[in-house]
Order: C-alpha cells, then sequence, then structure tokens
C-alpha cells in the first residue's frame, strides 16, 4: 500500500506535493494562510490546489490498486 501511495505521489507536482503533505500529512498541519503567503497566491487558490491534488491521489491509488487486481487475476488464469 505505501508503494502504491508513493507511485500516486509521482503524479503530483512539486507545489502539490507540498500543499498536501503540509495540509494533510503532518501532525501540525499548516495553515491556508501560512501556505497562502508562502506561495504568494490567494487561500482559496491554496484550497483549490489541495482539492485538486488529493483527487489525483485518489484516482492514482484507485487506478494502481485496480492494475494490480488485474495482474493477480491473470496471474491465477494462468495457473
Amino acid at each position: 500500500r505505501r508503494e502504491m501511495l508513493a507511485a500516486a505521489m509521482e503524479t503530483l507536482n512539486e507545489r502539490e506535493i507540498h500543499i498536501l503533505t503540509e495540509r494533510r500529512l503532518k501532525d501540525d498541519p499548516a495553515t491556508l494562510e501560512d501556505l497562502s503567503q508562502e506561495y504568494g497566491i490567494s487561500r482559496e487558490r491554496v484550497r483549490q490546489i489541495e482539492v485538486r491534488a488529493f483527487e489525483k491521489l485518489q484516482k492514482a491509488m484507485k487506478n494502481a490498486a485496480r492494475d494490480q487486481a488485474d495482474q493477480r487475476r491473470e496471474a491465477l488464469a494462468e495457473f
């Protein structure tokens, strides 16, 4: 599962990774205000980037899980 997450993170750009990490993966998450000042963009724009990055991550994880299941089915069919 960690491998799938690491692979899914590769679909994100540096800014998306940083915002997602700071907002969702830290024990003490950064505020929208903190990140908006860091990037020189509005809090709303930070929120939009966070949401889009999370959606991309979910999609990549679902695709990876589906691919893994397909490979297992193919392996069982050959058996």
